[in-house]
């Protein structure tokens, strides 16, 4: 019998290490700011670790991530 397993996704988890912390608060930082990292999960617009469901590594993803990882959200 085949097993079926679903990789959940946390929101906003960029790199893809099961967390929401300051690599992915630094990550979204360097996509807005044009640099491109290396580190950043290479399903992200077809995962569900975007924030706002348009594909796109923006402002809003950033401020989510600053937000988890301080303990706002």
């Amino acid at each position: 019998m085949a097993k079926w397993f679903r990789w959940i996704t946390n929101r906003a988890d960029l790199n893809r290490d099961g967390y929401v912390d300051l690599k992915d608060a630094i990550l979204s930082l360097q996509i807005i700011s044009d640099i491109s990292p290396s580190a950043i999960r290479p399903d992200y617009a077809i995962s569900h670790a975007d924030v706002n469901g348009d594909a796109k590594v923006g402002l809003q993803e950033a401020i989510y991530i600053l937000q988890k990882a301080s303990g706002l959200r």
